[in-house]
């Protein structure tokens, strides 16, 4: 009995043995293992606080980015807008005046309203006179306040000009010749015409060239300008000279006098 003690006694000691042994060589120390747990989850906790810190930072800049840029667009635009005002604000002007760097019949209106225009179109018409330029240097004048001449006003003066391109102006110089249309008494005038001194005058009608036998052969007679006046012509002229606002008309040069049908180079007298 004491032997079989024994050796039960020395199986559990064995078995004792050999579990404490197993227990040494798996088990880790709860100190090893929580100090491993710490460091692990305090490197996570930094680098969690490392990426919020960085997207913040990210955040932060893309909001100042975006502060900046719209502080910009607002800057550039109220430039933009007040540009845009003075601008229109000068087109509203050049709607009622003239470019700079106008010229009209030789005399600057830069500037100028079309009232301008008319005021000095309307000088101009008080003022005019025609003069007529006869044969023999001889000479008569038609007064404007004598046919009761008024100045007519004409809008196309300012038509062409588009007052949203005014800057244009600013390089380059715009000149008009413009047309100064006036209204007349037409009984007046014809009283006028008939005081000129050519139709006054005695009308001597003009004489073709022809052919004449002189006895031996037939020669050219030459043609004889007269001293009457075509007062078709003469009347036409004077009305375009007057609606043109010229100053002078040279009666031999309009050809208003009556001229000979042919002459001694007319083929049909050779």
């Amino acid at each position: 009995v004491f032997e079989e003690f024994e050796d039960e006694e020395d199986f559990s000691e064995s078995d004792n043995f050999s579990a404490d042994d197993s227990f040494d060589d798996d088990d880790i120390d709860d100190d090893e293992l929580y100090e491993d747990e710490d460091e692990e989850g305090e490197k996570k906790k930094k680098k969690v606080l490392r990426r919020r810190g960085k997207r913040r930072r990210q955040k932060k800049m893309k909001e100042n980015k975006g502060k900046r840029s719209k502080k910009a667009w607002i800057i550039g635009g109220s430039i933009i807008g007040g540009l845009l005002v003075i601008y229109l604000g000068i087109s509203a002007f050049f709607i009622s005046h003239f470019y700079i760097n106008t010229t009209i019949n030789g005399k600057d209106f830069s500037g100028k309203t079309e009232s301008d225009v008319v005021a000095y179109m309307k000088d101009q018409v008080e003022g005019y006179s025609l003069k007529i330029i006869e044969a023999d240097n001889k000479t008569d004048e038609i007064n404007g306040e004598a046919i009761s001449m008024t100045y007519k006003k004409d809008d196309s003066v300012k038509e062409n000009q588009n007052p949203l391109l005014w800057i244009r102006a600013l390089f380059s110089k715009s000149s008009a010749e413009v047309t100064i249309n006036v209204d007349y008494n037409e009984d007046a005038l014809s009283k006028a015409i008939g005081s000129i001194q050519a139709v006054k005058a005695e009308q001597t009608e003009p004489v073709s060239a022809y052919p004449k036998f002189d006895g031996e052969s037939f020669k050219v007679e030459p043609e004889v300008y007269g001293s009457a006046v075509d007062m078709e012509i003469l009347t036409k002229k004077i009305k375009e000279y007057i609606t043109n606002f010229e100053p002078e008309l040279n009666l031999l040069n309009e050809k208003c006098y009556k001229v000979p049908k042919y002459t001694t180079e007319s083929k049909e007298v050779q």
